[in-house]
């Protein structure tokens, strides 16, 4: 049942829900029933997951609030189950031994790896073909065609942003194997390509804070980072010189502002039980997305 799972957490990240939706829709539930399946043969280990009872337990409880008080509880319930598959999946993984866990671990960087790849392949080779088939069938979103015609990897997701929010959760876990370090290269070049100016900042800043707290902040660590921050500055200087509005930095910091301001305005105005789980696309509930 490991090798099922193993291929489960393998295949995740190659089918975005944005992209394919319906492929998203039977791979989650399959995934589900995989782990309802493993949870009944197999179960789960008491004595590990001890120590978190409590914040599973607030968890839960505020998952079920969430549903009874939701704005359109048929939304709430579609979206319970991705909660529901996330904490079996949770439960299962700390159930596992060591060894297996590490297995997990290098399942998801193989993933990322690959996936760095791809987006390094669509960087030079694949933008042109995708900005050929837009304009054969005369695809006009203003959005896309920056993206692509700006060369920012996105490739499998939909936006760059996403991709490099990816690799930024994928690049620390490849600092765990030493014999396989080398895999930081192109990881960390498909992230540079995504042009991301948030994802290049924070995973600078969260190497530097991680590696103080180890005591290994060495010196090839440390030029390493300097590196990314300078990176960091490029990035931010070609970017800042488009002419397009939404293209600019400073675009981007505005609309997190605001996402922010009305994310206070939906605690102001649900603060116990807010709008339900899945509800953001409705209109009484339209706020943050991130």
């Amino acid at each position: 049942m490991l090798k099922v799972l193993l291929t489960f957490i393998f295949i995740r990240p190659f089918i975005s829900s944005l992209a394919f939706p319906y492929l998203n829709s039977l791979y989650s539930a399959l995934f589900l029933i995989f782990l309802i399946v493993w949870l009944i043969y197999k179960g789960i280990s008491i004595r590990k997951i001890q120590p978190l009872k409590y914040p599973l337990t607030l968890l839960c409880l505020a998952l079920i609030i969430s549903v009874v008080f939701s704005i359109d509880k048929l939304n709430s319930l579609k979206e319970l189950y991705k909660y529901i598959s996330g904490i079996l999946l949770f439960l299962i993984v700390a159930s596992l031994t060591y060894e297996n866990k590490i297995r997990l671990i290098r399942t998801v960087i193989l993933a990322g790896f690959i996936i760095s790849l791809l987006a390094i392949y669509q960087y030079f080779f694949g933008s042109q073909h995708i900005l050929d088939y837009m304009s054969k069938e005369k695809i006009t979103d203003s959005f896309a065609l920056d993206y692509i015609q700006r060369r920012r990897a996105f490739f499998p997701f939909v936006t760059p942003n996403i991709l490099a929010g990816y690799l930024v959760m994928i690049i620390p876990l490849a600092l765990i194997d030493k014999n396989k370090i080398w895999l930081i290269l192109p990881l960390s070049f498909a992230l540079l390509l995504t042009k991301s100016l948030g994802a290049l900042l924070s995973c600078s800043l969260a190497l530097v804070i991680y590696f103080h707290l180890q005591g290994k902040l060495e010196r090839k660590r440390a030029v390493f980072l300097f590196g990314l921050l300078v990176t960091f500055c490029l990035v931010f200087m070609a970017r800042a010189t488009t002419q397009k509005q939404h293209l600019q930095p400073i675009f981007s910091a505005v609309m997190r502002l605001n996402y922010w301001k009305d994310t206070l305005r939906m605690i102001k105005a649900k603060p116990l039980t807010g709008v339900g789980l899945g509800n953001f696309n409705l209109t009484l509930s339209r706020y943050a997305h991130n």
